[in-house]
């Protein structure tokens, strides 16, 4: 398939897209059109990866990137410029607009996290090595499992719930049978990431701080409505966006929480076009 500018007389528009691709691919296309909508931005956006997890329909997808508009109303005018349009499954039933959305919307709830069947490696399970003076059959079982299961959100993972995991007795030859229990999972839900990196016996530098689930030094979050610049740990401005612009200038306060953040030393400082930043005034000046 030939590629298309994204670029034309009357700016840009979605790609075209072949019926026979899945429907949710529309959503990794509609992304990389606002990308090349905007300048190529080398500035990790805080803001909007913080807005981004809180999304768990299409509609919320779309509110972010659309704020002010009819989620309805965007969503068809993308279909409407793609050949989704055209699609003859899509356009059964109560029409093309409608179908694909509910199909976005299913496939998320299909991916929610829930037990599901997990192939488990026996030996691995109960910690026999392997080789000729020990052996067990079978070498794997289907069991349910949370692990890895499910789509959570950030630095989420899917894991079971307190008292959501039994114990199925199954039958294994050693090469006597023998009765043994595989634990397996009945009830999960998205949870912090467990770690086990301990904290570095030397501080992180360049103002980044320790963060025990990456197990890495990271920079700090940048207040709203400042953007992170991962490559030197700065809170700067995207020339888009206005509000960060005024913040900058010193004509515009922080939101109270994100200027408790600062304080606490949980946010990074802003970075201020003239002057340093205030953190009496939660303001540059």
């Amino acid at each position: 398939m030939k590629r298309r500018k994204l670029y034309g007389s009357s700016g840009p528009h979605i790609p075209c897209i072949s019926s026979a691709i899945p429907s949710y691919y529309v959503i990794a296309v509609f992304l990389l059109w606002l990308l090349s909508s905007a300048n190529t931005i080398q500035i990790y956006d805080e803001e909007l990866a913080r807005r981004i997890q809180n999304v768990s329909t299409a509609e919320d997808f779309l509110l972010v990137f659309f704020p002010d508009r009819n989620p309805q109303e965007v969503w068809q005018e993308l279909v409407l410029n793609s050949t989704l349009n055209k699609n003859k499954r899509l356009r059964r039933g109560r029409g093309p607009i409608l179908n694909a959305w509910e199909m976005i919307n299913r496939e998320m709830e299909e991916a929610v996290c829930q037990p599901r069947d997990t192939i488990v490696d026996v030996y691995k399970e109960f910690g026999i090595p392997r080789g000729f003076s020990s052996t067990i059959f079978p070498e794997c079982v289907l069991v349910k499992r949370c692990k890895n299961s499910g789509c959570c959100k950030g630095l989420e993972e899917c894991a079971p719930v307190a008292g959501g995991r039994k114990n199925i007795p199954m039958m294994f030859i050693t090469p006597q049978p023998q009765l043994r229990r595989v634990s397996s999972d009945t009830e999960c839900s998205c949870q912090p990431r467990t770690t086990v990196c301990p904290t570095p016996r030397m501080p992180c530098r360049g103002g980044k701080i320790w963060n025990p689930t990456t197990c890495r030094c990271e920079c700090k979050r940048c207040p709203s409505p400042f953007t992170l610049d991962e490559k030197k740990c700065e809170c700067t401005c995207l020339m888009s966006n206005r509000q960060c612009l005024s913040a900058r200038k010193g004509k515009k306060m922080l939101p109270d929480d994100e200027c408790r953040c600062v304080k606490e030393n949980n946010c990074g400082i802003p970075e201020c076009k003239s002057g340093d930043f205030s953190l009496k005034q939660c303001r540059c000046i």
